[in-house]
């Protein structure tokens, strides 16, 4: 059954088709033109797509896993590689990157990670990045919480000025899944710093919280692809 597989980063099908959408789509929807058509870059089983498709806008959603991408209907599906995505001369009014995948370590990922944001957007476009909050991701505490049906426990286990290990319980029923994961803090001047080196210019947090982050081509960008 695809609902027990587990994505190759340690993310399980069951678990993602269980949690809602939650408010992030209306913050996208909120942070975009109403018009715009979004590229969804780790999309995963569509748990925001389908959403984001009810308020009207065109998806392309894209995943690495080919199971997860089963479960994405109406828009859409790419199987590929977030970093090296190249979808020729395509470019989007919004692209979108939830679930935290800035907060992976190393500033060199973190940059081609925008740098495809960057490929894809148009010059008018947007880029929305999702980050964990930064004073948890500071304090980096232990949580535990439900969303939806889902209970959700995480335990660190290894903490530095820079990040923390984790593992991340999930229970939904009888069911249990462990996923392993390693973060690292991403304050504003690293988003900036690594947006910059992408050809992006950080704009503004589009939510209370300041998980969420606006960027916008730079014009020197724009000037190298013209």
């Amino acid at each position: 059954m695809s609902a027990e597989h587990t994505a190759p980063d340690g993310s399980p099908v069951g678990v993602y088709l269980a949690i809602p959408a939650g408010d992030e789509p209306s913050i996208i929807h909120d942070a975009i033109a109403a018009d715009a058509d979004i590229l969804e870059l780790g999309c995963g089983v569509g748990r925001l797509t389908r959403v984001l498709l009810a308020y009207g806008h065109d998806v392309v959603g894209v995943d690495n896993d080919p199971v997860m991408l089963e479960h994405v209907t109406g828009a859409e599906a790419v199987c590929a590689d977030l970093y090296d995505l190249d979808l020729g001369r395509r470019r989007f009014g919004a692209v979108v990157v939830a679930s935290h995948l800035v907060n992976r370590r190393g500033e060199a990922e973190r940059v081609r990670l925008l740098e495809a944001c960057a490929r894809h957007v148009h010059d008018d476009g947007v880029v929305l990045v999702e980050r964990y909050p930064p004073d948890w991701a500071k304090a980096h505490d232990d949580r535990s919480g439900t969303t939806g049906l889902v209970q959700t426990s995480v335990t660190v286990h290894e903490r530095d000025p820079d990040g923390f290990t984790a593992t991340a319980v999930y229970r939904l029923g009888d069911r249990v899944w462990r996923h392993d994961f390693s973060s690292e803090h991403v304050d504003d001047g690293a988003m900036a710093d690594a947006a910059a080196k992408a050809g992006l210019v950080l704009t503004d947090w589009v939510n209370p919280a300041q998980t969420w982050a606006r960027l916008h081509r730079s014009s020197d960008s724009h000037d190298h692809d013209h």
